[in-house]
């Protein structure tokens, strides 16, 4: 099975350079805890351009306020009836 791609918006009104990156839990009721760091930690998805910044193409790059559209590659062979997403945005200098 390939890997889905979904589109993510995201609105800054204020821009402080850096990045932004998207992680997904897939077993966010893992043992009562619902999402956990740890859970988002497994899946840190991938720009789908393959783009992005020197980590791999895990985060795209902020310059500007306004609205930022991309595209990420979902994990091979995840699966889940109820999946969470997780944005960061790091500021930069």
């Amino acid at each position: 099975m390939t890997s889905q791609v979904i589109e993510v918006e995201v609105e800054l009104t204020r821009s402080h350079k850096g990045g932004m990156e998207w992680r997904l839990c897939s077993e966010p009721g893992e043992g009562g805890k619902g999402e956990t760091q740890d859970c988002f930690n497994r899946h840190v998805l991938r720009l789908a351009d393959g783009g992005g910044n020197n980590n791999g193409g895990t985060k795209l790059p902020v310059n500007l306020t306004g609205m930022y559209k991309t595209k990420l590659k979902l994990p091979d062979g995840v699966t889940c009836s109820h999946c969470v997403l997780q944005w960061n945005y790091r500021a930069g200098t």
